[in-house]
């Protein structure tokens, strides 16, 4: 029986020609950095485990140019370590490394809140508050990478405002680096502590341009942030293993 004309080859080409249009409008290095960079903060590259540049270039097919690019790109960021002839290392998580990115967080963000005040977009921020208010003591928030985003963009954004954008710059990359505590927590199944000073706060005194408040109610914010999270490290059952190292 005639089943009509077999439009594999045709399909097969079209989406070849649409990975071509993707991989043109973006460059390897980036596509690189950002496929090895998701695997380390979801733990498809493990903290501790070594790496080459040989097994990379196999996993992702992509060119050796543009591996070299991301590892000297995540070295920078603090992600992996350059371990010479041995290759690379996916940075170990250490309580240390938790307290220290939670601590730089309380110094930079509410002078961020403070500076932001008057000048934000509330419609900006209002859409993003939504994404990011998640109950995690409540939700399932399994590789919930969306909200992750949405909350590192909420403070991101906040920091944006305030003029200073090497701030948002620094503001942004330790939000990517605690991708990796949440994901450890989450794969455990330990649940943080909801917080009580709200991004809703927050974004009112923005608003009306008390900066001194917003100042301190994100100060206040990232503290229970900082106590929560801590909190909810010390019940990780990998406390003494290779994944999270005590102090």
């Amino acid at each position: 029986m005639n089943e009509g004309p077999d439009n594999s080859a045709s399909l097969t080409q079209n989406a070849a020609g649409k990975n071509q249009l993707t991989n043109r409008a973006k460059p390897q290095k980036d596509e690189a950095y950002e496929r090895i960079y998701k695997d380390i903060i979801t733990f498809q590259l493990k903290p501790g485990e070594h790496i080459s540049e040989r097994v990379l270039l196999q996993k992702y097919n992509i060119g050796q140019a543009a591996v070299r690019t991301a590892l000297l790109r995540l070295e920078q960021e603090g992600l992996i370590a350059n371990k010479g002839r041995k290759g690379h290392q996916i940075i170990p998580i250490t309580l240390e490394s938790i307290r220290n990115v939670l601590e730089l967080r309380l110094i930079l963000e509410p002078a961020a809140a403070e500076m932001a005040a008057g000048r934000v977009d509330a419609k900006r921020l209002t859409k993003l508050k939504r994404l990011a208010d998640v109950d995690l003591s409540k939700s399932n928030w399994k590789v919930n990478l969306k909200y992750l985003e949405a909350n590192r963009d909420f403070h991101v954004a906040v920091a944006e405002y305030s003029g200073n954008r090497q701030l948002a710059v620094w503001i942004k990359h330790l939000h990517n680096l605690s991708f990796r505590t949440f994901y450890l927590l989450e794969n455990s199944g330990i649940k943080i502590r909801d917080g009580q000073i709200s991004h809703q706060a927050i974004l009112d005194e923005l608003l009306t341009e008390n900066g001194k408040e917003a100042s301190r109610l994100t100060l206040m914010h990232l503290q229970e942030a900082r106590d929560n999270t801590l909190a909810a490290v010390m019940n990780l059952p990998e406390l003494q293993q290779l994944s999270i190292t005590a102090l």
